[in-house]
């Protein structure tokens, strides 16, 4: 293709590129790399954002100065922190901060809030002496959103992305739905809840971009819907404007040579217009040149991983010697182990059952040592359970016997790396049993089993997310304590290091405080990633709002979490009663947030 001149003919566009004041500035990467792959976006709040510098340069370089786009005002730097604040309602949708370091320019996107302020008011049909809102936007739990009382009616102020959100009243304690409002939807469960729309989230005509291929060194990008703003960033760099063509149709990128130093560095392009935000396109380079084809990808290349979960114990039983039961009639036959191992998982990668279904990457459940105890109660049909599943730990080291030794998981990590495949460690340290002997030694390090109030802190999933406890017998880790938190992450980097594996999977990773996901990945990125130069990945479990989770996602924490409510809408939508255009709406919901 003959490559076009940056002028566009018949449209006027502003190319909003930052840090672009020359018209022919060069494209120059920075000597050393000091953010570990791509900077996640800064998604501003409606009010003031912090920014943890160190999440994004982890070996804590002197950084000599922060600046960013119009209309962004950037606080000093204060503990390896600073503050940015809209300087006005009318700043540009997208912008970059700046920062430098070690005499070189790294750019972050940053991203205007579109949260919308909602006024909701609720009239009852008789008196109550509390009223309350539980629903998508507080994680179902009433006690973050009391409603204020305002002669006879009852207030509270939100603050929201356009959309649709289930909620519920909750009057006294009782959970009823909002007679006022007429819109509901189906709770996949027999009853419904009431929902609340929020701004215009319908009907939009936002741009969408699409990798569309590359002649002569230039990226070539479809784009659908009209364009205001545009940046494209080549790694950790905004790509000068004169770089970039933009056409009725099509944008064209002239791929920087500088690129080439890299083995996998990625463009990455943000555009927006009045109905919002672009998808954040990336797409990878080798060596400067656009990956055209999946054979040109890894299995580091974690963007493009197919992911199974083998739950060791229920998948294949490779190794007879290891097998037993607990003995415990309390134990029905189906909470027992049934004989699966490690052993048996080495066997299906030799036997090409991974490979034959695309799989690339292997995330294992605990192998961590648990007790050789029944414990537990399920009420119907009655019984106690074994730790077949793994999530009971009683040491930070040790091998759960029934799953094989040491030996047996460095064979299975060697066996997966020479099959091209990942293994990521499914990793416990919300909670240890009560058995563990670290938490025998210490028990102060474990969180309160009982409220200030005297009832028991257990299952208490929202209203006391960091310290409840999963059951009585599994003392959740206080981890907001600084030694308990080095212990724990100088485990898990032990267990990289150990076993060669890929990365984790986290348990229970809305429980867990944000100081324990900083302290873990920094120490990752310092100890492994940097000085062995491979990418490990981490994926969390959350079960929350698209704030909530998203809240763990970036550059200083996970790379992923999995997305339960995009999950429970494709259910509710392919097995229930639900419309397509409830599962569009949950959809374009967790795209605003990821």
């Amino acid at each position: 293709m003959k490559q076009t001149g940056i002028f566009i003919l018949g449209l006027v566009v502003i190319l909003s590129i930052v840090s672009c004041s020359q018209k022919h500035e060069k494209f120059q990467l920075p000597e050393k790399q000091l953010i570990i792959g791509v900077a996640s976006p800064i998604k501003l709040d409606p009010g003031k954002t912090e920014v943890v510098l160190t999440d994004y340069f982890p070996t804590e370089p002197v950084i000599d100065s922060v600046t960013a786009s119009e209309g962004i005002i950037v606080s000093a730097i204060h503990d390896q922190k600073v503050t940015l604040s809209p300087a006005n309602a009318d700043i540009p949708k997208i912008g970059a901060l700046h920062v430098y370091t070690e005499g070189s320019q790294y750019d972050i996107l940053v991203k205007k809030s579109s949260k919308k302020t909602v006024i909701f008011t609720y009239k009852p049909q008789k008196p109550y002496k509390v009223i309350q809102m539980k629903g998508e936007f507080n994680a179902w739990n009433p006690l973050s959103t009391t409603l204020e009382k305002e002669g006879d009616v009852y207030t509270t102020t939100l603050t929201l992305e356009p959309g649709e959100y289930q909620y519920l009243i909750v009057a006294d304690g009782k959970e009823i739905i909002d007679y006022q409002n007429h819109d509901s939807i189906s709770n996949g469960m027999g009853g419904f809840n009431s929902l609340l729309k929020v701004g215009k989230y319908k009907d939009l005509n936002q741009p969408h971009l699409v990798a569309h291929g590359t002649s002569n060194n230039i990226l070539i990008i479809n784009k659908i819907n009209p364009i205001d703003q545009l940046l494209v960033f080549g790694q950790n760099r905004l790509i000068p404007e004169h770089y970039i063509a933009l056409h009725n149709d099509r944008i064209e990128i002239k791929i920087p040579g500088e690129l080439a130093k890299l083995k996998r560095s990625y463009i990455r392009v943000q555009a927006s217009n009045n109905d919002g935000f672009s998808n954040f396109l990336t797409v990878p380079l080798d060596k400067g040149l656009v990956v055209t084809s999946p054979k040109e990808l890894t299995r580091l290349d974690f963007e493009a991983a197919t992911l199974y979960n083998v739950f060791i114990d229920r998948f294949y039983d490779g190794n007879p010697e290891n097998t037993w039961k607990i003995k415990d009639k309390r134990i029905l036959p189906k909470a027992n182990y049934f004989g699966g191992d490690i052993e048996g998982v080495i066997q299906k990668i030799n036997d090409g059952y991974f490979s034959n279904l695309g799989i690339n990457t292997i995330w294992i459940s605990p192998v961590i040592k648990n007790p050789e105890e029944a414990y537990g109660m399920f009420p119907d049909p009655k019984t106690s359970f074994s730790a077949y599943h793994g999530y009971w730990p009683i040491s930070f080291t040790q091998i759960n016997p029934h799953f094989g030794t040491k030996e047996d998981l460095k064979k299975l990590v060697q066996t997966a790396h020479d099959n091209n495949m990942n293994v990521l460690l499914d990793f416990v340290a919300n909670h240890v049993h009560e058995n563990h002997p670290f938490i025998k030694a210490h028990p102060d390090y474990k969180t309160n089993l009982y409220l200030p109030d005297g009832t028991l802190n257990t299952e208490k999933w929202d209203s006391q997310r960091l310290t409840t406890w999963f059951d009585v017998f599994l003392p959740t880790l206080d981890l907001e304590k600084p030694e308990v938190t080095e212990m724990l992450t100088d485990s898990a980097v032990w267990w990289i290091k150990e076993y060669n594996l890929d990365g984790f999977r986290h348990d229970a990773t809305k429980h867990i405080p944000e100081i324990f996901w900083r302290t873990l990945t920094k120490k990752l990125r310092t100890e492994i990633v940097i000085p062995e130069n491979r990418r490990l990945y981490q994926i969390g479990e959350t079960y929350g709002s698209p704030q909530l989770i998203g809240s763990y996602v970036n550059s200083g924490q996970l790379d992923a979490q999995f997305d339960f409510n995009v999950y429970d809408a494709i259910v509710s939508t392919l097995a229930g009663n639900n419309s397509f255009e409830d599962l569009v709406s949950e959809i374009g919901k967790s795209q605003k947030y990821y």
